[in-house]
C-alpha cells in the first residue's frame, strides 16, 4: 500500500467503538460508545437528550402486527424506514435448517417504501464472497461502516487490531479477513478529503437463545450509500433497539409458524395432514358448488407397502413415503390444488375446476412417474407402483350425499375407483363411473 493510501485509512481507537454488547445475552443492550467523549468536549446535551428520548420511546411498536411471519418481517422494516433518515433498509433471515447458518431470505425496502424480496441473493454465509453480514453472524457483533472515497477499485488493507486484518475495496466488500474480531464492535472508517459524499451502513445482528448457544437469527442493514446523508447517533441507537425487539417480534411469528405447520401438515413428509385436507375440501366444494365448477378428487395407494415394510423394514417404508411426496407436489398447480397425506400409504390430491379427462391424465402421469422413479430403499432392485381412483364431483350419486354428506360421498365415489384398482391388477388408474340424474 503506498504512503498516500495508508493517510486515507483510519481507523477509530478502540474506546471509539459505535456499539458494544455485555456478556449476558439476557443484557444485551447497545450503547452509544461516543456519548462520554461527546460530554467530555463540552458539546450542547440536547443529543444526549434525544438520544434518551429514543430510548424511552416504544421503539418497535409498528412490528407488531399479527403473528404472520411475512407481515412481521415487512413490518420491521416499515417501522425502521420510518423512524431511521437512510436510503434503504434490509433484512436479512438466517436459517440454522441445514445446521451451518445460511440466508434464508433477503427483503429490502427503498427510499420510495417499496419493500421487495432479493432472490438472486446467495445463501451462502462464507466470508470468501465478500459481504459484510457473514461477518456480523460469525462473530455476533454490530458492526459500522463509514466510507468516504471515491467508488474506485481500490483495496483498503486494515489492521482492527494486531490479531485482525480485513482487506476491503471502496465499495465496502471484503477481500480476505485473517483472525478474530477483539472489541466490543466492527467499525470501518475511511475518509478521503477529495471524495463527493460520505457512504455510512449500519449492520445490527439480531439474536435468539437457543439451549445450546445464542446465536443470530437475522441482520438489519441501514444503507446511506446513494444520498450520503449522515446517521444520526440518535437513528443508530434506535437501529440498535429495533433489532432487539424485532428479534423477540420474530421469534414469536416463527414459533407460532411452526405450531400452525405442526397441526396442518404431516409431520413425516412435510406435506398437508388429514385435518387440513378435510378443511381445503370442504373449502373447495364449497366453491365448487357457488360458482357451478367441477373439481376431481384424487385417491392415491402405495401397492404392496406392507410387503416393502416387511422387506425393507419400516424406516425404508418411511423413506418412500417422504421421497414420494415431493414427487406428487411436483405435479400439482401450486395455489391451486391440494396434496396431502390421507393415512397411512395413501395420499389424496384435490384438482379444482378440472373436469374427470384431465385429471385422469394428471393420474396417469403420476402413476408412470413413481414406476420410473428410483427410490433409494430399493437400490434398483424393484420399482414402485400406486393404485390411483379417479372421481368428479358431477359424478357423485346424489342419493349417497343427502345420506352422508358431499364430502364423505365424494370421498367414497374416489375409493370405490381405488378398490378397482387394486382389485384389477394393482399400479393401474381408474375412474369412477356413474349414471346421471
Amino acid at each position: 500500500m503506498t504512503e498516500q493510501k495508508k493517510k486515507d485509512v483510519q481507523i477509530k481507537p478502540k474506546e471509539e467503538l459505535l456499539l458494544g454488547a455485555s456478556k449476558s445475552f439476557a443484557d444485551w443492550i447497545p450503547i452509544v460508545g461516543t456519548m462520554k467523549m461527546r460530554e467530555r468536549e463540552g458539546l450542547l446535551k440536547e443529543e444526549i437528550m434525544k438520544l434518551k428520548k429514543a430510548n424511552a420511546e416504544d421503539i418497535g411498536a409498528g412490528m407488531i402486527v399479527d403473528m404472520d411471519l411475512k407481515k412481521t418481517q415487512e413490518a420491521i422494516l416499515r417501522d425502521m424506514k420510518r423512524k431511521i433518515k437512510v436510503d434503504t433498509i434490509r433484512l436479512f433471515i438466517i436459517s440454522y435448517d441445514k445446521g451451518a447458518p445460511e440466508v434464508s431470505k433477503v427483503l429490502n425496502i427503498d427510499h420510495n417504501n417499496e419493500i421487495t424480496e432479493i432472490t438472486d441473493y446467495s445463501p451462502d454465509l462464507s466470508i470468501v464472497n465478500g459481504r459484510i453480514v457473514p461477518l456480523v453472524v460469525a462473530e455476533k457483533r454490530p458492526f459500522h461502516l463509514d466510507l468516504k472515497v471515491e467508488l474506485d477499485s481500490r483495496l483498503y488493507k486494515l489492521s482492527m487490531n494486531e490479531d485482525y486484518q480485513l482487506e476491503i475495496t471502496s465499495q465496502g466488500k471484503i477481500k480476505k479477513e485473517h483472525g478474530g474480531v477483539n472489541g466490543e464492535g466492527i467499525r470501518i472508517f475511511i475518509r478521503n478529503a477529495n471524495a463527493s459524499k460520505v457512504w455510512e451502513k449500519y449492520e445490527m445482528p439480531m439474536f435468539e437463545r437457543t439451549e445450546e448457544e445464542v446465536r443470530v437469527i437475522g441482520v438489519l442493514v441501514a444503507d446511506n450509500r446513494q444520498t450520503g446523508h449522515p446517521i444520526e447517533e440518535s437513528e443508530v441507537f434506535i437501529l440498535a433497539r429495533g433489532a432487539q425487539v424485532a428479534s423477540m417480534q420474530l421469534r414469536n411469528a416463527k414459533m407460532y409458524e411452526e405450531r400452525e405447520r405442526a397441526a396442518t401438515h404431516d409431520k413425516l413428509t412435510g406435506i398437508y395432514n388429514r385435518r387440513k385436507f378435510d378443511d381445503e375440501f370442504k373449502k373447495e366444494l364449497t366453491r365448487a358448488l357457488r360458482y357451478k365448477h367441477t373439481v376431481s378428487l384424487l385417491m392415491i395407494d402405495i401397492d404392496h407397502f406392507k410387503e416393502i415394510n416387511d422387506t425393507y423394514g419400516h424406516i425404508g417404508g418411511d423413506s418412500i413415503l417422504k421421497e414420494l411426496a415431493p414427487l406428487m407436489k411436483g405435479f400439482i398447480r401450486r395455489g391451486i390444488d391440494t396434496a396431502a397425506r390421507f393415512g397411512g400409504e395413501e395420499f389424496a390430491i384435490i384438482l379444482p375446476e378440472t373436469d374427470v379427462k384431465n385429471s385422469t391424465s394428471k393420474a396417469e402421469e403420476i402413476r408412470k412417474m413413481v414406476a420410473g422413479y428410483n427410490f433409494s430403499p430399493f437400490k434398483g432392485e424393484r420399482q414402485l407402483g400406486v393404485s390411483i381412483g379417479v372421481a368428479e364431483l358431477r359424478d357423485v350419486d346424489r342419493a349417497q350425499i343427502n345420506k352422508i354428506g358431499i364430502d364423505k360421498a365424494f370421498i367414497d365415489c374416489a375409493d370405490k375407483a381405488l378398490y378397482e384398482a387394486k382389485n384389477s391388477g394393482r399400479n393401474k388408474v381408474c375412474v369412477y363411473k356413474n349414471k346421471k340424474d
